[in-house]
């Protein structure tokens, strides 16, 4: 942000320029001073514009001698507002200094705030700030005529229709002509009111311009509207702050959080160090990997240099690269992976269920079965049965040549085969 001078120019005669325009979401605020090189009084205009054409005037036609310097009360020019010089003669310079504060985040900008234009004594709302917000204002009441006229400046704690007499700052204040009175420093909060009117076939404008600080009405809180420098520690939520910022509770950030080392994460047993130089590799550090959809990953283990392999937990290996082949397939999908067999499973090796219930030699072939065998349609066998002295029981009867058959099927032939004999 800025800070000192602002701007500064010799306007040509009898012409309005432009001392300063401050930047979009910018509050400026300082003072003005005019001093006059011209052997002749000079007659001078300062004002400020929020569109370069029209001009809420502070100070008007006031005359400054030769030799001598003016200098205003706090000026607020915020949010792409310009302040304007003017002067009927040469050699009269004028200079803006003071600071700068960003109010991007501010919902309404400080800065030029009403003015109200007056010639009677009629009461008329000046201004009020907005809710949640505290202002600091300076009024400026500049006489336009060539008459005196008085003005009359009220408080209300309320609106315009609840004001009442004792609720005056200021009561016939009188000013003179082309003259401007000036009161600083006016708190308000929401819902008071700037009140304002003038004596009757009067010509008086009245200003009001200052600084807005939303949040609410500080009462033993610290705000700070603009750039704060702090040389020791800063604790929230508690009194003694272990490093140069220490939040006990959680921490909202609305925005980009910026790093430019590392961040270290220990929480339970979680614990690394994630940096802008190797975040895959920040991220195994981490330690145990979460589970993934509601189940924790197994056999699977997270290292410094890949994934660790396991198979029955015995390790075989670390893969930077897991690649699915053989009837295994897997998708990824909405941050989810899933892994498919297909319906045939080639195995190299032996393979084995249930603790050896069911087991295929992966060199011979030989299968081993303990437990039953239920075949629910043709079994063909292209090699001897050997059945090891047990019966094959439930055998039906024979209706080929080639057929197996039972016990009772081969009696009845054989008495009948006997009988036929005899």
């Amino acid at each position: 942000m800025a800070f000192g001078l602002l701007g500064s120019i010799i306007p040509q005669i009898n012409r309005n320029e432009v001392v300063y325009t401050s930047p979009v979401s910018n509050l400026a605020f300082g003072k003005v001073s005019i001093s006059s090189k011209n052997y002749n009084p000079a007659k001078v205009r300062l004002g400020i514009s929020t569109d370069n054409i029209n001009i809420e005037y502070l100070e008007y036609n006031k005359f400054i001698n030769y030799g001598e310097t003016f200098e205003s009360e706090i000026v607020y020019v915020g949010n792409g507002q310009r302040l304007i010089a003017r002067s009927d003669n040469a050699n009269v310079n004028f200079l803006f200094y003071g600071e700068t504060i960003d109010e991007t985040v501010n919902p309404q900008k400080s800065g030029l705030l009403n003015s109200v234009l007056s010639t009677n004594n009629q009461k008329k709302y000046l201004y009020s700030p907005p809710s949640d917000c505290s202002a600091t204002v300076t009024l400026s009441v500049c006489n336009l005529d060539s008459q005196p006229a008085k003005a009359r400046i009220g408080l209300s704690n309320s609106n315009l229709n609840s004001f009442d007499s004792t609720e005056y700052l200021e009561y016939d204040v009188e000013i003179g002509p082309h003259q401007t009175y000036t009161r600083t420093d006016i708190k308000l909060s929401q819902p008071q009111t700037l009140i304002c009117s003038s004596s009757e076939d009067s010509n008086i404008n009245f200003l009001c311009h200052g600084k807005l600080v939303f949040g609410g009405v500080a009462s033993g809180d610290l705000v700070v509207v603009g750039d704060a420098t702090i040389s020791g520690d800063v604790g929230v939520g508690t009194e003694n702050a272990r490093q140069k910022l220490d939040v006990v509770g959680n921490a909202l950030i609305d925005g980009t959080l910026f790093v430019n080392n590392g961040i270290q994460v220990s929480s339970g047993n979680i614990f690394g160090i994630i940096d802008n130089g190797n975040l895959n590799q920040s991220l195994i550090n981490l330690g145990t990997l979460p589970a993934i959809n509601g189940s924790a990953l197994t056999g699977i283990v997270a290292t410094g240099t890949g994934v660790a392999i396991r198979d029955d937990n015995t390790p075989i290996g670390t893969a930077t690269t897991i690649n699915f082949s053989d009837n295994i397939s897997a998708t990824f999908s909405t941050g989810i992976a899933t892994v498919r067999l297909s319906n045939n499973i080639n195995v190299t090796g032996d393979f084995s269920v249930a603790t050896n219930r069911f087991t295929v030699n992966g060199t011979t072939g030989n299968a081993q079965l303990l437990g039953s065998l239920d075949v629910g349609s043709v079994m063909s066998v292209s090699g001897d049965v050997n059945v090891l002295n047990n019966k094959v029981t439930n055998v039906g009867s024979a209706t080929s040549t080639t057929d197996a058959t039972n016990k009772r099927y081969v009696d009845t032939r054989s008495i009948a085969m006997s009988i036929a004999l005899s």
